[in-house]
């Protein structure tokens, strides 16, 4: 008997020991790169060690962790799985660590195929441009399940992030610039074949932003065909695009060439065109375009269905869409269903004058032609009848149209910060509070003080409008 007892403490005992590694393994890893010796000196390059410890990371389904406030060099992070095997869940957490590319060739700075569930949060990523190196800053392609969340990406050859083919997205809070070169089309946030996501609260500006280069803050591509089988492509589910601030793009504010997307709560300006909603492979329906404020473009809000009325089934209501330089702030062509109610203009705020000094008149909703069942209950609504078109060679030089004096651009991180506005011209900042709870934003305008606070990583824009000064806060 005491032989049997014996045996048997001694197989507890042995069955604990074999059980504990796993229990602590399934309660979830911690993998570190300086593990596997990345250093984050900003001298060496760790792009070996990081790749290694990302594919550790991946194959254990951990969370990954960066050294805060390091700064490491990389060429290219990669992560292919296959579509038969895709890795599951990888969690990646930057803790403020700044990736700064080194890359000697044209890759995307991080690039992940086939990884479900890929989280990556607190991550700053420089890329390479002035050297006219490496391509998008943080590329996700055929996977399921992403979230991409308080990370910095600047200074990229094309796009800040790239997302194709990807069942579900989270894209929210980011801080995303300076990035395309000029030589491609290139935005802020590039989105191909999403079926469903989530695109919000990000500050995204001065990507592509010349008029002669291809640039939009937020682009929801077309869905393209036969790709992963993740989905059917012809009961794709909503993306939402909200709360986001896009400004200084060479093309639009956001792009549209799908369905089933809604565009509210945005703040767009000085792009050359705020929302545009764009013919796709196939019929786009089912747009919103609700409550944004849409100032300093060329033109507010476009619909163009490619010659086919391609587009619709559209709402654009209760948006603001103010100094647009071009005063046809909403343009239709080629669309059908369009129900456009309680926006709100500036009309002829600015006045826009031809080559001869001639002053053109100008409409706030235009339609141009093959357009049918619009329903408006717009009180100012303008020049309905479908037979107005305006040519490219007809609108006026930019020389001849600036709106008195350049915007004031302005992004700060304080505690406490005054800032007096110019008494004359346009007004448009942007306060990022990042670092301190309850900070307080002075404005000065026109002899009157305004304080706003501002929780942590909370956004204000101010701007005026006919000599008033607007708030608008995330």
């Amino acid at each position: 008997m005491e032989r049997l007892n014996l045996c048997f403490r001694i197989t507890i005992t042995s069955l604990v020991f074999f059980l504990v590694p796993l229990l602590c393994s399934a309660q979830g890893n911690n993998i570190y790169v300086s593990s596997f010796g990345a250093k984050g000196d900003g001298k060496t390059d760790d792009t070996r060690a990081i790749n290694a410890a990302v594919l550790s990371a991946a194959k254990n389904s951990a969370k990954l962790y960066f050294e805060k406030n390091k700064t490491y060099l990389v060429d290219t992070v990669s992560l292919v799985g296959t579509k038969a095997t895709p890795f599951q869940k990888l969690e990646i957490i930057g803790n403020n660590a700044n990736i700064k590319c080194i890359n000697r060739g044209s890759n995307n700075v991080f690039k992940f195929f086939f990884v479900n569930g890929l989280s990556i949060s607190n991550l700053n990523i420089s890329g390479n441009k002035a050297q006219k190196k490496d391509g998008n800053g943080l590329a996700v392609y055929y996977s399921k399940d992403l979230r991409i969340v308080n990370c910095k990406i600047q200074d990229c050859k094309f796009s800040g992030i790239l997302i194709a083919w990807v069942k579900s997205a989270n894209v929210s809070k980011n801080l995303i610039f300076n990035n395309g070169d000029g030589t491609l089309p290139s935005d802020g946030v590039s989105v191909h074949s999403l079926y469903q996501g989530n695109i919000s609260s990000n500050v995204i500006y001065n990507n592509n932003p010349l008029d002669t280069q291809d640039g939009d803050g937020i682009q929801i591509g077309s869905i393209k065909y036969g790709i992963t089988g993740y989905y059917d492509v012809k009961s794709i589910q909503k993306i939402e695009i909200n709360n986001n601030i896009c400004y200084l793009h060479g093309r639009r504010g956001i792009k549209i060439q799908r369905s089933n997307v809604v565009a509210e709560n945005n703040f767009l300006s000085d792009n050359a065109i705020g929302v545009s909603i764009v013919n796709g492979l196939d019929l786009i329906n089912n747009i919103q375009v609700k409550s944004n404020v849409i100032q300093k473009s060329y033109k507010g809000i476009t619909l163009d269905g490619g010659g086919k009325q391609n587009i619709s089934d559209v709402n654009i209501s209760d948006n603001y869409l103010l100094g647009s330089i071009m005063t046809d702030r909403i343009l239709l062509q080629d669309a059908s269903g369009i129900k456009i109610a309680r926006n709100t203009f500036d009309r002829h705020r600015i006045k826009v004058f031809d080559a001869k000094k001639k002053m053109v008149n100008y409409s706030n909703i235009l339609v141009s032609k093959n357009v049918q069942d619009v329903d408006s209950s717009q009180s100012r609504l303008v020049d309905l009848n479908g037979s107005v078109s305006i040519l490219a060679t007809k609108l006026p030089s930019v020389g001849l149209n600036k709106i008195e004096n350049d915007a004031v651009l302005r992004n700060i991180i304080a505690k406490t910060t005054n800032y007096k506005a110019p008494i004359n011209g346009d007004v448009f900042c942007v306060f990022n509070n990042a670092i301190v709870n309850r900070a307080k934003v002075v404005v000065s305008y026109k002899g009157t003080s305004t304080p706003y606070i501002l929780d942590k990583n909370k956004i204000l824009v101010i701007y005026s409008f006919e000599n008033k000064l607007f708030s608008f806060r995330y």
